[in-house]
Order: structure tokens, then sequence, then C-alpha cells
């Protein structure tokens, strides 16, 4: 807390803010920025205070000042535009064991008052999401004397390469971020065959940098996995081998096949064994289907270990079943990625979605029916005629889910279904091929969102396929 006390007494203010989810936290540390709807709290805001920003459930993280406040209406967070901005540093300090129930004793309303309900103080704080609190110089002193403050290796003058006001640190960490740097080529030929954009693309790779541990989640067939196996071959080199493992969860995985069984070790286990072995390398766990898998009962007490700031022999924990030969203690090394897959049209208990957004940073994917998904298809030999008529219907079906009140934008249907048409064959052979993927593949998927409607199937099924007859 060195930086911190020394930023003080040099006159620094210190403003309280209140995050939305974590999702918006993660994009703020990725993009160094922090925003709101109003310009009035933020405009007293100068470059050097401190932002002391709190998130339910995970803590309270402090970041610098790293500009004024000045406006920008790009879209930075996705389910608003907050365009009156200041420019953050990398983390200084955080404590993920105090709750705003703990400031309650130390900050007063404007008459002196102490609050009687977090929802009050809450709503002085953020009476619109992302306002700015200006903290008295006794309250901010107070808070950062309670217990369970750390700095962080995020601090000023050794933070990562994506809080681009803050030098990158020259540790023996891996750094996603340096290597962005010295393999452009490599990732504008992903981006190629992708449907993402180079911008979301290198986001991503920040937001692994930053967590350690994604989720790339989305409707059926917008192309996770190959996302998730694309950017696993960047960040370890190779596109196969031993720093790239895969596993894919079921209800029936547990524990003993995901760590140990006290006689052999499972897959991820043995994988963070190997980890361990080469800390100059990057190693990717990709798990697919998270969500399919009951975690409490496949990760135990891992789940823990996996958080970023968790990954050293100082957490290390004892393991349900311990190795032979072994004391049990265990760790998952820093240089381990993890990249999780998540199909939304399947729901799942919020119990999970609590463990998983505590430690993974969530990354949503969308369906492409537009130009980008027409030149792909030409590319492969579809006549653009039949690849505009594929990719206008798709994208008519998608926006009558969107509109279902009881569906929406997790139901719907993505564009990997149509990426494998057939090389060197006649139109005739190019209808065939996509009537049989509407019949086969896109038909029970409706069949199952309108399980009480099957007339309504049926029409929506004929409006797919009239180019085939």
């Amino acid at each position: 807390m060195d930086q911190v006390w020394k930023l003080l007494e040099k006159g620094a203010e210190v403003y309280l803010v209140i995050a939305s989810s974590m999702e918006n936290l993660t994009l703020a540390m990725t993009n160094c920025v922090w925003g709101t709807k109003y310009h009035t709290r933020i405009r007293p805001v100068r470059k050097g205070d401190l932002v002391l920003l709190y998130l339910v459930d995970t803590g309270f993280f402090v970041f610098v000042a790293a500009s004024e406040p000045y406006e920008d209406w790009t879209r930075v967070w996705p389910d608003e535009v907050y365009p009156y901005r200041i420019k953050i540093s990398g983390v200084l300090a955080q404590n993920d064991g105090l709750k705003l129930t703990d400031l309650m004793p130390i900050l007063k309303d404007k008459e002196g008052h102490a609050y009687r309900s977090v929802a009050s103080l809450g709503r002085s704080v953020s009476g619109v999401a992302g306002n700015f609190r200006r903290l008295r110089r006794s309250e901010a002193e107070a808070i950062f004397r309670l217990d369970g403050w750390a700095e962080t290796k995020e601090s000023l003058g050794s933070g990562y390469d994506y809080f681009r006001s803050v030098p990158a640190s020259e540790g023996d960490r891996v750094s996603l971020a340096k290597q962005e740097s010295g393999m452009d080529r490599e990732i504008r030929e992903a981006v190629r065959d992708l449907f993402v954009d180079e911008e979301d693309f290198l986001r991503i790779l920040r937001l692994l940098e930053f967590k350690k541990n994604i989720v790339l989640q989305g409707p059926p067939g917008v192309g996770k996995s190959y996302l998730a196996r694309r950017i696993a071959c960047l960040v370890t080199g190779k596109r196969e081998g031993s720093k790239t493992e895969t596993v894919q969860l079921h209800p029936s995985y547990c524990y003993e096949d995901f760590v140990h069984n006290g006689a052999s070790a499972g897959i991820f286990y043995r994988f963070c064994q190997s980890a361990l072995e080469d800390l100059e390398s990057s190693f990717v766990f990709i798990i697919d289907d998270i969500h399919r898998g009951d975690l409490s009962n496949v990760f135990g007490e891992m789940i823990q270990l996996l958080e970023k700031d968790k990954r050293n022999e100082e957490w290390a924990l004892r393991l349900l079943y311990s190795p032979p030969g072994h004391a049990g203690r265990f760790f998952v090394p820093p240089n381990v990625f993890v990249i999780a897959t998540m199909n939304t049209a399947n729901r799942w208990p919020t119990s999970l979605d609590y463990v998983l957004r505590r430690r993974f940073a969530f990354v949503s994917l969308r369906p492409h029916f537009g130009e980008k998904f027409v030149r792909f298809l030409e590319e492969r030999g579809v006549t653009r005629p039949m690849a505009r008529e594929i990719s206008n219907r798709m994208a008519r079906l998608n926006r009558i889910i969107l509109e279902d009140p009881d569906l929406g934008k997790d139901f719907l249907i993505g564009h990997s279904f149509f990426c494998d048409p057939p090389a060197g064959k006649s139109e005739a052979d190019v209808v065939r091929w996509y009537s049989d993927i509407i019949q086969s593949e896109v038909r029970p998927l409706l069949e199952e969102y309108w399980f009480r409607n099957i007339d309504r199937v049926d029409e929506e099924i004929r409006k797919l396929t009239m180019l085939t007859n």
C-alpha cells in the first residue's frame, strides 16, 4: 500500500465507484478506462487521483486516474455507452475480503450521519451506474487502514502491457501482450478465418492475460470451440502438442477424472504438472461445454486455485486425495491459461454462474450473417446469389428468435452450421447441402425452441428452404 499512501500524501483525491458487473469491470481494466453517463461527478477528477472501485462479491480495487476527464462515445461496454471517461492505470492494490457493509461505519451522508442500509449507501455512490463519489480525506484513510489490503503485480511501474499508461514488467511471468507485438502476421491469419475482427480478437487476448481464465459464450453455431483452439495455437505457438489440452464436460464427469483419485492423476492435474516443468512457456487448457458439468463435483477446491492472484505456492492447498508419495499440496501454475466454452441456449443454475463469474472473464460471441459470411462462402465455391440468400434467410430467422419473449439473443442460430460447403460441386449439390443442414441441424433446434408450436416450426423451415424448391 506504499504507493497509495504516497499519492495521498501528495494530495490525491479518492473517488468511490461501484461496478455493475464483472464483465464491465474486466472491460474497464483491459481498455484502461472508466466511464459514466453524466459529466457532473467525473468532472472534478484529476490525473493522479485514486479511484476506489467496488464489485459485489469480488471486493475493492484501487486505480490511479491516468488522464483528465474527456468525452468519447465509442462503445466499450456492451450494455450501455458511458461517454464521460478517464483513463485508469493498472491495479495498485486490492482487497477481496472487504465488503460494502464494512464501509458503513466509516462513510457519512451529506449531513454527517451514518448510512442506515447498504442500499442507501449504494444509491449515494451510484444513483446511476458508474458515478463517482468523492470521499473525505478521513474516510479514505480509514478505509485504507482496514485489514486485507495488498499491493498487486499490476501496480504502477510493473503493470501488464494492456494497461497502456503503464510500462510492462520485465519479470519472469509469461506475457501474452508481449507476444502480440511479435505475431501480427499470425493474428491477421487467424482473424481471416474467424468471424471476429482484429480489435475484438486482441481484446480477447488481453482478457485472457488479465484473468487467466475466460469463457467464450454464445448461442449454438457461433464458433466457440474453433475460436478457443485458434487462440490456443497463438498463445502456445503450436497447432497441436503437449502445451494444449482439451476436455469436454458432461454430467457424469467428476473430480477423480479432472484432478486426482488418490491412485492416479486426473487430466488437469497432469497438465499443471507439465506446465510447472516449463514455466517459460504458455499452456492452454480448453474446457468445452463447461455448462454441462457439475462444477463443484468436477473442480472441488481447485476452483479457488484458478484465481489469477492465487497462482503460486503461497496459496497451495491440500488436495482431497493425496497422490502416492506426495504431500498433497497443489497450486495452478501462472503460465496455465483456461479457455472454456458455454452454449447460452442451455440454461444453467445461478450458483454456477456465480462460481464462474468470480474467476472467469466472459466473452460473448454472436452470429455473423453479413458481408463477411457471404465472402466466406464465395471463397469456398458458393455463388454470390446463393450465399446472399442463405445469409438473408438466416438473418431473418434470427430476428424472429431475438424478438420472441421466450427466447432472445441466447438462442440465435450461428453461422458455423454453414461454414463447410461441398468443394468443387455444382450449384444443385450446394442447394442440397444447404437443405440437408436446415432439415437435420436447424430444424431440431427450432423444434426444441418452439416445442409447443410445431406448426410454426414447419412454417419457418418452409421459408428457409424455399430457394431449394
